[in-house]
């Protein structure tokens, strides 16, 4: 492999490797205020729900 193939080869793994490593940031550094629990959205849903019968 020539000089390029190899420049090509390398970048391509850095670009790989940073947007892994800033997803994996950005998932276990959320602060925990802006995390919604499925189970809170449910409650929230069931009491319009009985707000409106």
């Amino acid at each position: 492999m020539n000089a390029s193939g190899w420049i090509f080869m390398i970048a391509s793994w850095l670009f790989i490797i940073s947007l892994c490593v800033f997803c994996f940031r950005k998932i276990f550094f959320t602060r925990e205020q802006n995390i919604v629990y499925p189970l809170e959205i449910e409650e929230k849903l069931e009491r319009k729900d009985s707000e409106k019968l």
